[in-house]
């Protein structure tokens, strides 16, 4: 006996049930299942499509549930859910960016994002500022406050690498070691402001006297130093040079203290020197030596 046709009741008690479940589903509510045994053949097709896109649109919202919290570890999506793809395309690209942001956190300024719109331009932005922000920070870390050349830190900073270059070239490299004679004195009579001035006029000197490429450093005190490509004889000719800009200086300038430096050089020898703090020692010895000696030493009539 074939089976008899639907009435027209028991359609429309069907799809009444499916019209609840789409209108669940457009309140964004998850609706249980439309129930397929008890909806006449002829519209089961229809209810096996309902309750599909009811299973994929629960699978949804256990995705972006804990997505939308930042919690990237979201259940797998079943391969068939096409309506999920957008979700699942979001999903990987936070993935990279936490991956990336990662990298930067760990200092690499490199990263890049190109797949998110207006959101990569000002992510961009945010990682060259960042950069520029920590060079600067970084130059600041190296330099001298009061008088604008190296400090300590960016002294040896520069010199171990210059060290190195030297080694491997055979290039000559020597130290002059400087100490700024008298500051305790401009300091007790004059005041630390004279004091700091003469500092100052000591590293603008330096600079002025010395090659572009040389490194001029105050390590701390009165105690100055410049590092440079040069052989003894060249280290010693730009001492001569030094103290004849110090006398057109105190000559020329309406300072109530006169400069006067005492100055001892060292050069590099591998087999003497191994390490740029021994260089710098021996240098600091050789200025000592300097303020026992005839204060004429570096005249140019010697």
């Amino acid at each position: 006996m074939s089976k008899q046709p639907a009435t027209e009741g028991e359609l429309r008690a069907c799809l009444a049930q499916v019209a609840a479940a789409i209108d669940a589903l457009l309140a964004a509510k998850t609706p249980a299942d439309v129930d397929v045994d008890s909806c006449p053949a002829e519209v089961q097709p229809v209810i096996v499509a309902t309750n599909r896109l009811i299973a994929f649109v629960r699978e949804i919202q256990d995705f972006i549930s804990p997505l939308a919290k930042g919690d990237l570890s979201s259940p797998v999506l079943s391969r068939g859910n096409y309506l999920a793809s957008p979700f699942k395309e979001l999903h990987s690209r936070l993935s990279e960016l936490t991956r990336q942001a990662a990298q930067i956190a760990q200092g690499d300024y490199s990263q890049r994002v190109d797949f998110m719109g207006e959101f990569s331009a000002a992510f961009n932005s945010m990682v060259e500022l960042l950069a520029a922000r920590e060079e600067e920070l970084r130059a600041a870390s190296l330099v001298d406050d009061l008088t604008g050349v190296s400090n300590r830190r960016g002294f040896f900073a520069l010199g171990e690498q210059a060290l190195r270059d030297a080694e491997r070239s055979g290039t000559a490299l020597t130290v002059v070691y400087g100490d700024l004679d008298g500051m305790k004195a401009i300091n007790d009579h004059l005041g630390h402001e004279h004091g700091d001035h003469a500092l100052r006029d000591v590293a603008e000197l330096l600079r002025a006297t010395v090659r572009d490429a040389d490194i001029v450093a105050r390590l701390g005190g009165d105690e100055f130093v410049v590092l440079g490509r040069s052989t003894p004889a060249e280290a010693t000719e730009l001492c001569r040079r030094l103290h004849a800009n110090l006398d057109a200086f105190n000559a020329g300038e309406d300072r109530p203290y006169k400069l006067k430096l005492s100055l001892g050089t060292a050069s590099f020898e591998p087999r003497r020197f191994r390490t740029l703090e021994e260089l710098v020692g021996e240098a600091d010895q050789q200025m000592y030596e300097d303020k026992r000696s005839d204060p004429t030493r570096w005249s140019e009539t010697d």
